[in-house]
């Protein structure tokens, strides 16, 4: 259904997905910094069985899911990278950067949070 719709409709829905999913961990992120909440996100997905790690770094923050949650989807639509990507940044309120992908023939995705 969502291929049919075209590739700005796809991004679109999957924008509001992404936002959705990161409201869900809102009320467990409250008040916490950006640090704080990459680290409470990171036990969240770990709990949900997403493998994640997050290491705190001189220029940034790295988050690291070594196993993609939508694998399947993502290798027809890679615009569900851009939605995690979303979500995340939405978590930890602030930018984030896809700089690795397993679709790539990366060990997981990484995602940088700038400092």
């Amino acid at each position: 259904i969502l291929i049919s719709e075209g590739p700005s409709k796809v991004q679109e829905l999957l924008g509001r997905m992404g936002q959705r999913m990161a409201a869900q961990y809102e009320t467990q992120l409250a008040g916490l910094s950006s640090n704080e909440r990459a680290t409470k996100l990171t036990e969240l997905l770990n709990a949900k069985g997403i493998l994640t790690e997050v290491k705190f770094e001189p220029g940034g923050i790295v988050f690291h899911e070594y196993n993609c949650p939508y694998y399947e989807l993502a290798r027809e639509n890679r615009a569900i990278c851009d939605m995690e990507e979303d979500m995340i940044a939405s978590a930890v309120r602030q930018p984030v950067e896809l700089v690795s992908c397993t679709l790539d023939g990366h060990h997981g995705c990484q995602f940088r949070i700038e400092a």
